[in-house]
C-alpha cells in the first residue's frame, strides 16, 4: 500500500486482531484503545486495555474507560491484576471482564458493564488497518514499534445512569505491541478526527525525558 505524499506503509490483517506472542522483557505490553463519538446525540467515549504480562509485581491490566453525555460523565481507570482469563482468542479484557474488546467477522466489538453503565458498540472499519508507527529510532525502539490504526464507524446501544442511547457515530481505534518504556515517555498528546468514511487525520507528539519534543508520523487524507 502506498501513501499519497507519505510512502509506504505497513498493512494489518485480522491475525494481528488478537493477542501477540509476548516476550519476556519486562516492559512488553500490549494494547486496544477506541475512541468515539456520536454528534447528533453528544455521547462519546474512550476506552483502553492494555495487557502488562511482566510487570514486575505480577501480570497486570491497565485499564481506562470513559463515557460522555451532556449530563453524566464515567470515568474509571484502574491498574489490577491480569487474569489468564483476561487474554481471549480474538480479543482482550480486564476488571473481571467487565470491559471486552473481541474481534468478530471482521468487526470490532467493545462491551462494558458497571454500575449504572452498560455499553455495546461496534466498530466497522472505513479502510484497511495500517502501521505507520516508525521501526527504527526513538519512538521505534521505545514505544511498542507495532501498531495498526483505522478509522471507523461506530453503532450499538449505550446506558449512563438509567438513559438509553442508540449510537450512530465515528470512532478511531489503535492496537499496539511490543516493548514500550513508559519511564521513556513524560507527556503525550495524541490527536485524531474522522471526518466521514473517506477522510480522517492522526497525529501524536512525546515529551521525552531530557525535555525533547519527538513527533510521531502523521496520517492524514482520503481511503
Amino acid at each position: 500500500m502506498e501513501a499519497i505524499g507519505g510512502g509506504s506503509v505497513v498493512v494489518r490483517g485480522p491475525e494481528d486482531e488478537g493477542p501477540h506472542p509476548a516476550s519476556d522483557h519486562e516492559w512488553w505490553q500490549e494494547s486496544v484503545t477506541l475512541i468515539w463519538w456520536d454528534l447528533e446525540r453528544y455521547v462519546g467515549g474512550f476506552h483502553r486495555i492494555g495487557h502488562e504480562p511482566n510487570f514486575r509485581q505480577g501480570p497486570h491490566v491497565c485499564l481506562t474507560n470513559s463515557l460522555f453525555t451532556r449530563d453524566h460523565v464515567y470515568r474509571r481507570s484502574e491498574f489490577i491484576p491480569m487474569r489468564p482469563e483476561d487474554k481471549l482468542p480474538n480479543g482482550f479484557a480486564g476488571g473481571n471482564g467487565h470491559c471486552r474488546f473481541e474481534f468478530v467477522d471482521g468487526k470490532a466489538h467493545w462491551t462494558l458493564r458497571d454500575t449504572d453503565v452498560s455499553m455495546d458498540v461496534i466498530a466497522t472499519d472505513h479502510h484497511i488497518p495500517i502501521d505507520i508507527w516508525p521501526k527504527s529510532g526513538e519512538l521505534g525502539k521505545d514505544v511498542a514499534p507495532e501498531h495498526m490504526e483505522v478509522a471507523s464507524a461506530v453503532t450499538g446501544k449505550v446506558t449512563i445512569a438509567g438513559q438509553d442511547y442508540t449510537i450512530n457515530g465515528a470512532a478511531f481505534r489503535d492496537h499496539g505491541w511490543g516493548i514500550r518504556h513508559w519511564d521513556k515517555i513524560m507527556v503525550y498528546r495524541w490527536v485524531v478526527g474522522v471526518f466521514d468514511a473517506s477522510l480522517s487525520v492522526f497525529a501524536m507528539t512525546f515529551l521525552s525525558p531530557d525535555g525533547t519534543m519527538v513527533l510521531a508520523p502523521t496520517q492524514g487524507g482520503k481511503q
